[in-house]
Order: structure tokens, then C-alpha cells, then sequence
């Protein structure tokens, strides 16, 4: 077939469904087709019927045969997402770089596959993507294919018996997308990542990898999605250099890469740092997801933070303290603020946010020191979540009977006292509200 040609094989033919059932061939060309390229089609589908036809003869344990007598050189993608193929032990990969040795595209997600991955798909040398996401695979996977020197997107998520490690990653590499989430893969990430320079998605969430995360990360300046949240990583984060007196952020944004960086998430982890300014101001950063680790020190107002894109910013769960940064409340894309459980003090003039109109969650609770100033008059017409449990608080907010969206309000464990104010029946949106563990006058 002519490179102009791409071929696919539709999934819903490729079923164990009756041998009547016709096999799909689609193919795009010019609008010109020659008696050449329609002979190389007939071909194809003839192919196609063959290995149809093999597939219906194949032993019970084997939905692929070993030695498929098919021959698709010509095909460049094959697309089987969703097919009930129910295929064990590893006769699928053995069978498919004999039969489609030219494949570019393999894309068999959620198929019902499980045992191992063979390394036999090395061979397909032109592969460019690889979808195995959503099955049941196990065993090592095969770090050669890796390696594949056409290689752009890897997805081997949700496969959780699937383990392995991360190879060396040659100069060169041509990776895009990496996605091992809810697999067991474990190990640390080697230092020859950074030689992964196109790489733009990388998703290591909820797998067993250890150790520190190397520094070489930072160079890659097409990365925009990182997640290596609920991993075992210590130490410091990759642009966290390690100083006398402990990791530090660089001082300047322009010595540190990740110009691209959208989403970081490095959540669940056992991450020690002291954070500065330096990381608010990464200029593409939209999510910024770093709860529950060891975070530490006091926080410092950035620069521009009203042009900054964030728009999503947890810190939850660590050991943060003194004032938290107005710089914080002056994010106009500011979408979720999440800094429960720190040990925050002083006081939060929640009045500096009313120009913040797209804020819907707050949520400030576990903060025993913490101060939290209002006008009566605020109204964020965006806010739907609120949570101050644990807060010191000894009054209702009265602003809040001026939140129309109102859904969640956490007021429990407060100082709380006198009578409950009419109005917070009123709020017709609200579906849950906590007022436990205060000093009302119910009478």
C-alpha cells in the first residue's frame, strides 16, 4: 500500500461474532485511485478476512494464533478499543508483529488482556503509539519497548498486577506521552529522563516508584501535565535544590526550566521542602496539587500574582505556618484554594478576594491560629464550597447569607456561640452544613 494510504481495522469486526459477519477495511487516499492502489485494497481485505478467520479458529486459551497465516504488511493502525478480545498469556503480541509488521498504531484498550506483555512487540520498529490501558496485564513489562526508537505515546494505565521499572532513556527519544497510573511499577526515575526533551505528559500516579526525583526533570521545557502523586518519593522536588541549610527553591524562575508546565502534581508522597515565591511563578502553571507530604517554612508573597494563570492550588495537609500570602487571594483565575491542616497564623482578610469572581472552593479548616477578617458585605457569586472547621472562628460569617450557591459550609469545631441566624435557612442551594461541636443557644 502506498504511504498515502492508512488502513484501519474497525474493532466491531474483529469480535467473536459469526464468521458471516463481513470484516471492515477503510482506507484513506487520494481522490485519484489507480488500478494498483485498489488491487493492493483487495488485497488487504483479504488479509483481514484471513485473519478473521484465524482469530474464530484459535484454541480457547489463545485468542491470537501464534503463526497468524494473514499477512498485513501494508497496515499502519489497528484500533480494537473496548472488544471483548479476552486474550491471556502473551500469543497476542506474538502473533501481531508477525501478521502487521509495519503497525504504527496499536490502540487496545479495555479488550479484557491480561498475563504478560512479551517483548516480541519490539519488533514493531515503526511504532509510534502504543495503547494498552484498562486491562488486566501482568508480569515485568519489557523496558526494550521502551526503547522503540519511533515510540511518542506509551499508556499502560490502569493495569495494577502490570509491574516493571523505567530503562535508560536514550538521547534522542522521540516519547511524547508516558502513562503508568494504577499500574505497579516501581524503582526510581532515572537521571536519563531528561533526555525525554519531547516529552509533554508524564503520569506516574498511584504506582510504587521511590527515591528522589531526579533534577534532570526540570530541563524538560515541553513538559505541561506532571503527576507523581501517591508514589514513595523523599526528599526534595526536582527544581528544589538541596542547600546547607536545607532544599530551597532556586530564586529566580529563569534559572529553573518547565517554561510549559501547566499541572503539577506531586501529591501523597513524603516530599521535604521549603518552598519560596519561585514556584507560584512558573508562568504556564494553571494546577498546583502538593498535599500530604512534608511541605514546611512560611510561605512568601510573588510577584504578578494577578497575572498568574493558577487557578487551582492545594497545599493541605503538611506543616506550612505562619501568615498565608495575600498574593494568594489576588489570583483572578483562582478557582479552588485548598490549605487545610497547616499550622497557619494570624489573620486572612477574605475581603481581598472579592475581585476573584470565579473562587468556588475555600477551604481554610485545621489552621488552630488562624484569623479570619470579612466585610458583611462580600459576596463571591462563584462560591459553592466553604470549609473553616477548626478555625477559631466565633461567629457565623454574616457575608455568607450573601452567597445565593452556597452547597457546603464546614463551620464545626469553632467557638461558635448565641443563636443560629434565620437567614442560613434561607440559603436554598446549601446540602450540607456542619455546625457540630460549638456553643449554641438553641432556646
Amino acid at each position: 500500500m502506498k504511504n498515502h494510504c492508512k488502513i484501519v481495522l474497525c474493532f466491531l469486526f474483529l469480535c467473536f461474532s459469526s464468521p458471516t459477519n463481513s470484516t471492515s477495511l477503510s482506507s484513506q487516499s487520494s481522490s485519484t485511485h489507480s488500478n494498483s492502489v485498489q488491487h493492493s485494497v483487495d488485497s488487504e481485505r483479504t488479509a483481514l478476512l484471513q485473519l478473521k478467520r484465524d482469530l474464530l479458529t484459535a484454541q480457547p486459551d489463545s485468542s491470537f494464533p501464534q503463526h497468524p497465516s494473514s499477512d498485513l504488511r501494508s497496515l499502519r493502525e489497528l484500533h480494537l478499543d473496548g472488544v471483548n478480545i479476552s486474550a491471556g498469556g502473551g500469543d497476542w503480541c506474538i502473533a501481531l508483529p508477525l501478521a502487521t509488521p509495519n503497525l504504527q498504531v496499536l490502540s487496545l484498550s479495555n479488550c479484557h488482556l491480561s498475563g504478560p506483555v512479551c517483548e516480541s512487540l519490539n519488533q514493531l520498529s515503526f511504532l509510534s503509539k502504543l495503547d494498552l490501558s484498562r486491562n488486566n496485564l501482568s508480569s515485568m513489562f519489557p523496558k526494550s519497548i521502551m526503547q522503540l526508537p519511533n515510540l511518542k505515546t506509551l499508556d499502560l494505565s490502569s493495569n495494577t498486577p502490570l509491574s516493571g521499572t523505567l530503562p535508560e532513556f536514550p538521547i534522542g527519544s522521540k516519547l511524547e506521552v508516558l502513562s503508568l497510573l494504577f499500574t505497579s511499577f516501581s524503582g526510581e526515575i532515572p537521571y536519563s529522563i531528561g533526555n525525554l526533551q519531547f516529552l509533554i505528559k508524564l503520569n506516574l500516579r498511584n504506582c510504587s516508584f521511590s527515591g528522589l526525583i531526579p533534577s534532570s526533570l526540570a530541563s524538560l521545557n515541553q513538559l505541561v501535565d506532571l503527576n507523581l502523586s501517591s508514589n514513595k518519593f523523599l526528599g526534595w522536588i526536582p527544581f528544589l535544590p538541596p542547600l546547607k541549610k536545607g532544599p530551597r527553591l532556586l530564586d529566580s524562575v529563569n534559572h529553573i526550566g518547565l517554561a510549559n508546565l501547566g499541572s503539577l502534581f506531586i501529591e501523597s508522597n513524603s516530599m521535604e521542602a521549603t518552598l519560596n515565591s519561585s514556584l507560584f511563578e512558573l508562568p504556564s502553571l494553571e494546577k498546583l496539587l502538593l498535599s500530604q507530604n512534608r511541605l514546611s517554612g512560611v510561605l512568601q508573597d510573588f510577584e504578578r500574582a494577578f497575572l498568574s494563570p493558577l487557578s487551582v492550588v492545594d497545599l493541605s495537609i503538611n506543616n506550612l505556618e505562619g501568615h498565608i500570602p495575600n498574593s494568594f487571594l489576588e489570583l483572578q483565575n483562582l478557582t479552588e484554594l485548598k490549605l487545610f491542616s497547616n499550622n497557619f497564623s494570624g489573620a486572612i482578610n477574605l475581603s481581598m478576594i472579592k475581585s476573584i469572581e470565579s473562587l468556588a472552593f475555600l477551604q481554610l479548616s485545621d489552621n488552630s491560629q488562624l484569623t479570619i477578617a470579612y466585610s458583611s458585605n462580600l459576596k463571591l457569586p462563584q462560591l459553592q464550597r466553604l470549609w473553616f472547621d477548626s478555625c477559631n472562628v466565633s461567629r457565623i460569617p454574616s457575608f455568607l447569607r450573601n452567597q445565593d450557591g452556597l452547597v457546603e459550609l464546614g463551620l464545626s469545631n469553632n467557638k461558635i456561640q448565641g443563636i443560629l441566624p434565620k437567614w442560613i435557612w434561607q440559603l436554598e442551594s446549601l446540602s450540607y452544613l456542619n455546625l457540630s461541636n460549638n456553643f449554641f443557644d438553641w432556646d
